[in-house]
């Protein structure tokens, strides 16, 4: 069963990421973009929006490793890049008003995966964390 877990923020997304449980969150519309990019998408039953394929190649998963995002809709499609890249699926259904219930779920096989593996090399690592200026 998922866990409940609320309004999505970068420690909420950070911990579905890390622990690989299937969650249920709350993301706005102001994040997602739906009624900008899909304004005549039915969300009343829960559906899924899958990336491209060429979302979540290599390429791009060590581009958003490198660049922390600086706001909840830069964290959240890193957050989307993870669980594509590494096996989880998510699913969206309308709430409330541009508020919409997504719920991440994972099959057993991508239990552990990418983030797992930079963690082993950098156990520091937190995918959105902001960016810490350089020492001088």
């Amino acid at each position: 069963m998922a866990s409940r877990l609320g309004k999505a923020d970068p420690n909420i997304l950070t911990g579905i990421i890390r622990s690989r449980q299937d969650a249920i969150i709350e993301v706005d519309d102001e994040t997602l973009g739906f009624s900008e990019d899909l304004p005549n998408t039915d969300f009343s039953e829960a559906r899924e929006i899958a990336p491209t394929s060429g979302s979540y190649t290599r390429e791009m998963v060590a581009a958003a490793l490198a660049s922390p995002p600086t706001d909840l809709k830069g964290c959240y499609l890193r957050f989307v890049m993870f669980v594509y890249a590494t096996g989880g699926k998510i699913t969206y259904k309308s709430a409330d008003k541009a508020v919409y219930e997504v719920v991440v779920t994972w099959p057993s096989a991508s239990k552990g995966g990418l983030v797992d593996v930079v963690q082993t090399v950098r156990p520091d690592f937190d995918p959105y964390a902001p960016k810490k200026p350089p020492i001088m």
